[in-house]
């Protein structure tokens, strides 16, 4: 009797994605999702049905904008707050223990490539005293985030590194972002069409915990 009352979905639509194996390999992972149209699903005993809708209007990587509508019972009103929080559990399961990479694009931030693994703190060597000075600056400016509204001062701070190629100051920044938990955000200054009002927008919008 419960087969015969589970519906089943009627449209399926194949989706394919590259996974990234920790010794850098690449997997294409296969799965069936619910195709555009209507279907109807179950989530625990609460039945939706569930309306996939494409625009004709496509973002910059050419993916149809879409629209999916969700409908339950009154009874099962809640059942949609389960749903969404495990999906963003799921979501965080695959950035743990990784560094997310973002790069600029129009007034936008999007993530560029894969998320890497945490790079160690200790793994990048420095002149003796540098990267542990720098560490114990940025943890005290994160602690001082009240002191600098309370004075209405701009709450940021910049680092200058420079040495020639090879010397490590970008892999002192993955391993700074790796020991704080943050992500990393690119910005090309010499890009074409980078104006004075663009770089501050872009600054004033980048993404939360991010270098």
């Amino acid at each position: 009797m419960i087969r015969r009352l589970t519906p089943a979905i009627h449209h399926l639509q194949l989706q394919t994605a590259k996974v990234a194996r920790p010794d850098g390999a690449l997997l294409t992972h296969f799965s069936l999702v619910p195709g555009p149209g209507k279907n109807i699903i179950r989530y625990g005993n609460a039945f939706i049905a569930v309306n996939r809708e494409r625009q004709k209007q496509a973002d910059r990587d050419g993916k149809p904008f879409e629209t999916i509508t969700m409908t339950t019972l009154y009874a099962h009103r809640n059942i949609f707050e389960k749903i969404f929080t495990e999906a963003y559990d799921l979501a965080q399961q695959g950035t743990e223990g990784k560094t997310i990479i973002y790069t600029s694009k129009g007034t936008l931030w999007e993530p560029f490539g894969q998320p890497k693994r945490k790079r160690p703190f200790d793994s990048v060597v420095l002149e003796h005293g540098v990267a542990a000075k720098i560490l114990e600056d940025v943890k005290s400016f994160l602690d001082a985030r009240t002191w600098y509204l309370d004075r209405g001062i701009p709450y940021r701070r910049g680092y200058l590194l420079y040495g020639p190629p090879g010397t490590g100051k970008t892999s002192f920044i993955q391993a700074l972002a790796g020991e704080l938990d943050f992500n990393i955000g690119m910005l090309n200054l010499s890009e074409r069409g980078l104006t004075d009002d663009r770089l501050n927008y872009l600054l004033s919008n980048i993404p939360p915990r991010t270098i």
